[in-house]
Parts: structure tokens; sequence; C-alpha cells
């Protein structure tokens, strides 16, 4: 029972990886912005006022205010639905209606939101609290679990429990392997972000058969 629930998260988390490697590689190849990686869009800001581009670094400081609009909105969501199944679906419909949106940078800017609804949506897997959309505080926590697993010391222990390094693991190979899958796919379709969507709409229907939260 309990590793059937693993493998459920497992699986959860590894395809919403997927999902937003997909949508974050094909934001930045189609308008040199991140739609989920906040931290590189501060810097690519920051550097744009120092150079002076003050039109660039308005635009690439746009997609601050729609993921953080996205993010209330999953939150919301969650409250009201009690489950991830709405925010979810609302996220596969925005990356549905971004494929049609011919501006990269009006595409961009509904990426971002539908990220940020995907930041708040599922949170927690095996017990931990594990991002899917950004993968700088992955790597770290997969390095403590590295070390925990090879020092076999009290004084690093950490309980496995808050260190799923499986896990973390997955969840970066997955993101890596959206970012491919995305340029694979805009080489043959200009609609690549359907592939997201579906993998969403995937999840969300598992998460409301299974009764996450």
């Amino acid at each position: 029972m309990v590793s059937g629930w693993v493998q459920r998260d497992a699986n959860t988390a590894a395809l919403l990886c997927i999902a937003g490697g997909i949508a974050d590689a094909i934001g930045y190849v189609q308008s040199g912005v991140f739609a989920a990686n906040m931290t590189g869009n501060t810097v690519l800001t920051g550097a744009s006022l120092a150079n002076g581009e003050f039109a660039v670094a308005i635009e690439r400081a746009s997609t601050f205010l729609t993921f953080f609009g996205g993010a209330m909105l999953g939150r919301l969501s969650l409250r009201f639905a009690k489950s991830a199944r709405l925010p979810l679906l609302v996220e596969a419909l925005i990356l549905c209606a971004s494929s049609f949106i011919a501006p990269p940078s009006l595409t961009v800017l509904c990426i971002a939101f539908a990220m940020g609804i995907q930041a708040t949506a599922i949170t927690k897997f095996k017990g931990a609290a594990i991002s899917t959309i950004v993968l700088t505080s992955t790597l770290a926590r997969l390095a403590e679990a590295t070390l925990d697993f090879f020092a076999r010391h009290e004084i690093f222990a950490a309980p496995s429990q808050k260190n799923p390094a499986a896990l973390l693991a997955i969840t970066w190979v997955a993101y890596a392997a959206g970012a491919v899958i995305a340029v694979l796919l805009l080489k043959i379709s200009s609609a690549a972000l359907l592939a997201a969507a579906g993998i969403i709409l995937l999840v969300s229907f598992a998460s409301s058969r299974e009764g996450r939260v």
C-alpha cells in the first residue's frame, strides 16, 4: 500500500516536471525569457536595466507578475476545490490556449501564469516539499540526501522521508527530458505546448481519482 503510494508520487512528480520542462523550454526558445525560472528572469531583468534596455527589462519583469498571479490562483483554487484537479485543469487550458497565441512575448506570459499555477497546485511528494518547476533547490536537497547516504553518521543524518534522493533525481532528469522533448517537438510542430497540456490533464484526472490535495 505504502509502496504504491510512493510510486504514484514519483510518477506524478515526473510527469509534472516533464510538462514544466516542455513549457519552460518553449518559452525560452520563443522569447529568450524563462516561463518558470523567476531567478533567471530576475538576473536577465537586472542585466537589461544595467545596459539601459528599459523596454526589455519591463518585458522580462512582467513574467514576475503573471507567475505571481498564477501562483495565487493555484492556491485559491486549492482552497475552494480541496483538490489539485481544478488548478491543474486551468493550467492545462491555459497551455492549450498558449499554443495558438502568435506573439512570443504574450505566449511566455501565458506560460508563466500556467507555471505559477503548477507551482502551488501540488507541492508535496512522499511527505517532502519538492518543486516541479524550479530545480536549484532540488539539486541542493539531492546533494544533502547523497551526503546523508554515504556519510552514514548521525551528525549528518536526516529523516529519509524529508530527503527522498531517488525522487529528487527523478524530478531533475524529468525536467531535463521535458526540455529535450520541447525542442524536438518545436522542429515538427508550432503547437508543442499541447504536449505539456496533455500531460497536465493526465495528472489532473489521476489526482482526482486519488483524492489528492
